[in-house]
């Protein structure tokens, strides 16, 4: 008895196609599972303290030095004479042979006077033979009284002179001018001059 052609080829038709993946279509394939990889949280960094900036000085004009307050000298005090000065007036006078002058160091200006039988005159001078003259004024400009004195030196030579004046002739008042100079051997006028206020208590 002869079997049917056709259900034969069919079959092994059929084992041909499952030996080949079954007939599925190659194009298509199963969705895969990708893996989700989970990211680590990053520190973020600390917050670092800042210093606070510092502000540079200002720099100061060049030349210029900062004032040195000793608090030493009062500066309402009256002026007075310096003391090394009227140990040695001409100290700072020495090689002025050849020229005239008069430098007066007590009393100096705005000095206040106590006592106007005593006013210490001390100074420097080279003048025509050493004759030093003084004047005295009230303050409207009055003559009050006048002499003179010889330094220890003059006519081309230095000398110091050191006078006790009795200034009384301005008792009473509260200002008074006291001129030095030297008198001119030609004209009798005024040389040299040196013109001291003063104030009297």
């Amino acid at each position: 008895m002869r079997r049917p052609v056709l259900p034969s080829l069919l079959f092994a038709a059929a084992l041909t196609l499952a030996a080949c993946g079954g007939g599925d279509d190659p194009a298509v394939t199963e969705p895969t599972e990708t893996e989700t990889v989970e990211e680590e949280p990053t520190e973020e960094p600390e917050p670092t303290e800042t210093e606070p900036e510092v502000e540079e000085p200002e720099p100061t004009e060049t030349g210029t030095e900062p004032e040195d307050v000793t608090g030493d000298e009062d500066p309402g005090a009256a002026p007075t004479p310096d003391p090394t000065a009227v140990d040695d007036p001409c100290a700072d006078d020495q090689g002025r042979e050849g020229e005239a002058f008069i430098d007066v160091d007590a009393p100096v200006e705005e000095q206040e006077i106590d006592d106007l039988t005593a006013v210490e005159l001390v100074g420097c001078s080279n003048v025509y033979e050493a004759n030093v003259q003084w004047e005295l004024y009230d303050g409207d400009g009055v003559l009050l009284d006048e002499g003179f004195f010889t330094a220890e030196c003059g006519n081309g030579c230095v000398g110091e002179f050191r006078e006790e004046l009795d200034l009384s002739a301005a008792d009473g008042e509260s200002f008074a001018e006291l001129h030095v100079f030297a008198e001119s051997a030609n004209d009798g006028s005024q040389q040299y001059l040196t013109a001291i206020p003063l104030v009297l208590s």
